[in-house]
């Protein structure tokens, strides 16, 4: 098949390192794959060698950008005539939509976030939801955002699982640091105040054990500003980000998500493969709750309640066996989210539309 992705860059994120793997992936089974990225953000994600990287180089503005955006890409959508298109992401993938209005192949749209809260705006959502009538196909990353469309919409859907990247470490074995561990986007979304004053509190009575927070966003100046109004500069620290992300974490008492909402968060699928314990808010769009089965192979606690989060750390504190063999259970996600087998998922959803025009 003549397969195209886009999204908008394949900078640092969790849609954009799952087009670089499922684009890398299918072309090595022989696939001719198209990745068209929009923006100039410099790519942290590597594609494969074969896979064609087509950048729009499109305005980053309010005014004219919009439409050169959807001029750019309707012109490669015409060049290209790729079988199959793969969009990524809301506003990408209401573009896309426009972008490929009576023109052949088919176009299937992907969410990766929670549809009732992204985008924010409550006419954009409304406009969305308009728009992806027109689309061919759906991917959802759980059920629970497929069932917010209407019906039409879940007949022609699919519900596919983020990918495991196959270089992922083997699960960690020995003894784990005193430290709690959190890998996201530093945003409003992620709710980390939350996490910075419940560890705050348990601290008092845990003095031994840090916090670490990898990552960078918009909320930087903020949470540094909570983390030194709450004394707490000498056990809670933001770190960026971390090429050997994995090394530091796997160690880790615990690593701790605590969103308002996710679509399906890669650092917390990492932590479930790494054999990291994990403690999660029970977030919609439902991605926690999937793969962690309370108390079975990690923790879960309602969404915005500061001393459940807190109760939780202490209990990976105070029992560590039960930590471990939550993490030990978690490893098994490694099968269930390998990458030939959410490859394999894709591509067998692009060959349903590949067959109906046969």
């Amino acid at each position: 098949m003549k397969i195209l992705f886009t999204i908008s860059q394949l900078g640092g994120g969790g849609a954009e390192r799952v087009v670089s793997l499922l684009s890398s992936q299918l072309a090595q089974r022989g696939h001719q794959v198209s990745v068209v990225t929009w923006f100039d953000v410099p790519p942290v994600y590597p594609l494969h060698p074969s896979v064609k990287h087509i950048e729009l180089h499109c305005p980053n503005n309010h005014t004219t950008g919009p439409w050169i955006q959807l001029a750019r890409l309707r012109r490669v959508f015409k060049q290209e005539k790729p079988d199959i298109i793969f969009s990524f992401l809301v506003v990408v993938n209401m573009f896309s939509i426009l972008a490929h209005v009576g023109l052949p192949g088919k176009l299937i749209v992907s969410e990766r976030n929670d549809p009732n809260q992204n985008p924010r705006k409550s006419w954009a959502r409304t406009l969305r939801n308009w728009l992806y009538r027109w689309a061919d196909g759906f991917v959802f990353q759980t059920p629970d955002a497929k069932n917010y469309f209407a019906p039409s919409i879940q007949k022609r859907s699919t519900v596919i699982a983020n990918p495991l990247s196959a270089q992922l470490p083997e699960p960690f074995t020995g003894e784990r640091k005193k430290v709690f561990v959190t890998a996201v986007r530093l945003a409003p979304q992620k709710n980390l105040p939350m996490l910075v004053r419940a560890f705050a509190r348990l601290h008092t009575s845990f003095p031994d054990y840090t916090l670490e927070i990898y990552g960078e966003g918009t909320e930087r100046d903020t949470l540094q500003q909570l983390i030194s109004t709450l004394q707490a500069d000498n056990f809670i620290f933001l770190k960026g980000f971390a090429k050997d992300l994995y090394t530091r974490i796997a160690p880790a008492a615990a690593f701790v998500l605590p969103s308002n909402y996710e679509g399906l968060s890669n650092s917390m699928i990492e932590a479930l493969a790494l054999g990291v314990p994990i403690i999660s808010t029970d977030h919609p769009i439902g991605g926690a709750r999937m793969l962690i089965k309370h108390q079975e192979n990690g923790l879960l606690v309602p969404v915005g309640d500061e001393n459940a989060l807190q109760t939780a750390m202490q209990y990976v504190i105070e029992n560590p066996q039960k930590a471990d063999s939550m993490a030990q259970k978690a490893t098994q996600v490694r099968v269930q989210l390998s990458l030939g087998n959410i490859t394999n998922l894709w591509e067998q959803y692009a060959k349903t539309f590949r067959e109906a025009r046969v």
